[in-house]
């Protein structure tokens, strides 16, 4: 486990068949992602702490994000452009969400507490 008080993660990736796993544990957690490649790419972001931000685009076809959000301040814009995506997302605590989706055969699961 690791404690930060000012954790930030800021990521560009072109790659096709990426898979990101970002896990944050702190008070101020923030992640902005962005994946322009092809096809087949996976995020998962698992954040714990109080004032957790997300930020995620994700381009192309077949791709996957993951996100939990556990903690007080919760906050997530997710905008994913393509054909066969899907965006799964659970949040506890103050819960604020956008997800954006545009292309054919989408999927977004939510579970907001």
């Amino acid at each position: 486990m690791s404690l930060s008080l000012s954790t930030s993660v800021d990521i560009t990736s072109a790659e096709q068949h990426q898979q990101l796993v970002i896990s944050q544990y702190g008070i101020l957690n923030k992640a902005t992602i962005k994946q322009t490649a092809n096809a087949a790419n996976r995020i998962s972001v698992s954040q714990h702490g109080s004032n957790n931000v997300l930020d995620i685009g994700q381009y192309g076809y077949g791709n996957i994000v993951s996100l939990e959000q556990e903690g007080n301040g919760n906050q997530a814009d997710v905008i994913q452009q393509g054909d066969a995506n899907i965006v799964n997302v659970s949040q506890f605590g103050e819960q604020t969400i956008a997800i954006h989706q545009i292309g054919n055969e989408m999927v977004v699961n939510i579970s907001q507490y």
